[in-house]
């Protein structure tokens, strides 16, 4: 919300709750086309509730001592769950306003290879924040 850049654990779910205690901190994805001493943020990344749900769903695996039928349910129903995070993962351009959009759709998949490139069609460094 506000344009810092903060540090969480790469395991945290974005969006997660910022000071005003408002779901508003969400990943960035940082790029350079030379060094990471002038890396950029080329896009965000959060989940829809949805999607929160899903990985939320799939961390939790029914250990070896569950019932098979628990088990069994889990292996079936988590390929669904995987499309539901897919599906609910959002990306946006880092410019005040832009729009959350599905990063499973043409635009979030154009968005997100645009991102990572360089003049000369070179593949962008990722850099850690």
């Amino acid at each position: 919300a506000n344009g810092r850049i903060t540090t969480e654990p790469a395991t945290a779910i974005p969006p997660l709750k910022g000071a005003g205690g408002k779901d508003t901190l969400v990943r960035a994805f940082m790029f350079t086309c030379s060094t990471c001493g002038d890396k950029k943020v080329g896009y965000l990344m959060k989940y829809s509730a949805e999607g929160r749900a899903a990985l939320a769903f799939l961390a939790h695996p029914p250990g070896p001592s569950a019932p098979p039928e628990k088990r069994s349910r889990y292996a079936a129903e988590s390929s669904q769950y995987k499309l539901f995070v897919g599906e609910g993962t959002l990306v946006r351009l880092p410019a005040k306003g832009s729009p959350w959009i599905s990063a499973m759709s043409f635009q979030g998949m154009k968005l997100v290879r645009h991102a990572s490139h360089c003049p000369g069609n070179r593949n962008a460094k990722p850099c850690l924040p």
